[in-house]
């Protein structure tokens, strides 16, 4: 693996994660977005959903950026090419239960 693809990883995450920010999905739509049963079923919690996970994707982001450069220092580049996507993983994946509660406590049940 390039060291440049993968001291692009989380530039490009951090570009979508802008992208959504300046461009959120208007409606409810299959092709982009935060889509889960609860965020879909109406207009209101679909705005809702996308603007807390587009921050929390954004701070995630910045985030990951930072480790991975630390990472790149620090580590030896397999070493942290998987630990920079393990976290990314684990960091994508636990926005979904954030962003879920933040909707229920909203009362988009």
């Amino acid at each position: 693996m390039s060291v440049f693809i993968y001291l692009s990883l989380a530039p490009l995450l951090l570009l979508i994660a802008v992208i959504f920010r300046v461009h959120p999905p208007q409606g409810i739509n299959s092709l982009y977005g935060y889509r889960t049963k609860r965020s879909m079923r109406s207009p209101a919690a679909w705005d809702f959903a996308n603007g807390v996970s587009t921050k929390l994707l954004l701070v995630f982001t910045v985030l990951l950026n930072v480790i991975q450069l630390g990472a790149f220092y620090v580590l030896d580049l397999e070493q942290a090419v998987m630990f920079t996507s393990i976290l990314m993983v684990i960091g994508l994946i636990a926005i979904i239960p954030l962003v879920e509660k933040k909707l229920k406590e909203a009362g988009y049940d």
